[in-house]
């Protein structure tokens, strides 16, 4: 049989995880938020799931020079400490409770 997983599911199911595994954004925003470039990349099998998931989330893109790979946008967000929660690396997913998951296989 096929088992269907949403990404709410998923997100109750990390909710429940010790506090010391997870951490926590402040403030919460408003919706979940996914942080990364504005390309495919590792973040991509993410968008698709939540797409596929219908959820309502902010899509925060990092526009970057593509002949150097420089983003002045990611220099900016790790300098105001919006990554502060994955070590300054993105992709960043955080939720509307304020949970941040960093690294794209824990989100995905």
């Amino acid at each position: 049989s096929t088992m269907k997983i949403s990404i709410t599911s998923i997100l109750v199911a990390l909710i429940s995880l010790p506090t010391n595994s997870i951490a926590l954004a402040s403030p919460s925003p408003t919706k979940t938020q996914l942080k990364y470039f504005d390309l495919r990349g590792a973040a991509e099998t993410c968008r698709i799931l939540l797409a596929l998931g219908g959820e309502d989330y902010n899509d925060v893109r990092y526009s970057f020079d593509p002949t150097t790979f420089k983003s002045a946008d990611f220099e900016n967000a790790k300098s105001s400490g919006d990554l502060k929660l994955n070590l300054n690396r993105a992709p960043l997913l955080v939720t509307s409770d304020g949970i941040a998951i960093g690294q794209s296989k824990a989100i995905e």
